[in-house]
């Protein structure tokens, strides 16, 4: 069995030894990829983990510890919710803390969403495009939490108009603010 950390930064460097090992597993291969105490990256570099994941092998597992955000969060929550067959997403036993929002870039040190550009930035296209895939992602993890268009509705309660919790999850996801989800 190999054992791949790629702690602090999702990067092309760091994901590399594990992108190689991917490529050249056979079946019979276990592969394990921990992202402990991880603060995410480059969203090119999770999603071409993600792929080599996907089609290598070996039996994988993507191991949590401690915290992951951003593109490390991406990785670990893709398969939890789009399972693979060879592949388990798992903690190493201690809780972990999950921090994901949408992709941004940085621009002159300013933090820029997609929200906050135009079509014609330089940045529209990719960023869009990223954008899209964890919005993807995130709906489909609140719907497994149980948001439903039915969480939408207000309720009333003591002459007051609630919304249920996932419907602020959701709100403050969109409004570009960081979902925490503990494991």
């Amino acid at each position: 069995m190999e054992t791949f950390e790629i702690v602090e930064e999702i990067t092309d460097q760091t994901v590399a030894a594990s992108l190689h090992a991917l490529r050249e597993a056979v079946d019979g291969n276990e592969i394990t990829i921990r992202l402990p105490y991880n603060g995410g990256g480059s969203v090119d570099a999770a999603i071409e983990l993600i792929e080599a994941v996907k089609d290598t092998d070996a039996k994988v597992v993507i191991e949590v510890d401690r915290y992951v955000i951003s593109a490390a969060a991406f990785i670990y929550l893709w398969f939890c919710i789009y399972p693979e067959a060879h592949v388990q997403a798992r903690t190493t036993g201690e809780p972990a803390i999950l921090v994901y929002h949408r992709p941004r870039v940085i621009i002159d040190d300013h933090l820029a969403f997609i929200s906050d550009l135009t079509a014609d930035a330089p940045e529209w296209d990719t960023l869009s495009e990223f954008t899209d895939i964890f919005d993807q992602l995130f709906d489909y993890l609140l719907a497994a939490c149980g948001y439903t268009d039915q969480n939408e509705n207000l309720y009333e309660y003591n002459q007051c108009e609630l919304k249920h919790q996932l419907s602020h999850v959701r709100n403050g996801y969109y409004s570009n603010q960081d979902f925490v989800l503990p494991t």
